[in-house]
C-alpha cells in the first residue's frame, strides 16, 4: 500500500486479512472479521415491559467454538433479513460485550454484538469448511421432565447416602 504525500496511508475496506476466531473475542470494539455459521436465533423480550430487547443468536466458527450473538432492536431490520439458520456469514466490525452468567447460552464470557458500523454478508466460498451442525431441539416440556427426573433421582441419591 503506497503512502500518500501527506504521510498517511489510504483507508482500505478489505477486511479479509484480519480474521478473528471466537476464542480471541474480548470485550470492546473490534475492527476485524468473524466467519461463522448461524446455528439458531430467537427474539428476546422483556416480560414485564413487553418490549423487544433484541435478537439473540448462537454462532459457531471454523474451529467448532460456539459464541452468543446479539442484534439490538434498532439494527434488526438491517441485518436479520439476510440471516438464515445453517448459512455461513462474515461479519466485519462488531463489539464484544461481557455477558452475565445467568443469561449466557454458550461457554464464552463475551457476546458478539452488532454495532453501528457492522457489515454482515453471506460467505459464499469458505476457504475452510465450517462444519454443518445437526441441531436437535428438545420440546420444552420434555426438557422440563428430564430435569425433574434428574433432580428427583439426585435428591433420592442424596437422601439414601445421608441415612
Amino acid at each position: 500500500m503506497a503512502i500518500k504525500p501527506n504521510g498517511k496511508s489510504p483507508v482500505t475496506s478489505d477486511h479479509d486479512d484480519k480474521i478473528m476466531l471466537f476464542r480471541d473475542v474480548t470485550p470492546g470494539p473490534h475492527e476485524t472479521q468473524l466467519r461463522f455459521r448461524l446455528i439458531h436465533f430467537w427474539e428476546a423480550w422483556n416480560p414485564l415491559k413487553k418490549t423487544l430487547i433484541g435478537v439473540e443468536m448462537l454462532l459457531i466458527d471454523e474451529q467448532g467454538s460456539v459464541i452468543q450473538g446479539f442484534i439490538s432492536p434498532s439494527r434488526i431490520e438491517r441485518h436479520l433479513s439476510k440471516m438464515k439458520p445453517g448459512s455461513l456469514y462474515k461479519l466485519n466490525n462488531f463489539y464484544g460485550s461481557s455477558n452475565k452468567t445467568m443469561y449466557r447460552v454458550s461457554d464464552h464470557a463475551v457476546t458478539v454484538s452488532f454495532s453501528w458500523n457492522s457489515e454482515l454478508s453471506v460467505l459464499e466460498d469458505s476457504p475452510t469448511l465450517l462444519m454443518k451442525t445437526d441441531s436437535v431441539f428438545i420440546p420444552l416440556r420434555n426438557f422440563k421432565l428430564a430435569v425433574i427426573a434428574k433432580e428427583t433421582s439426585l435428591v433420592i441419591s442424596v437422601i439414601t447416602h445421608t441415612i
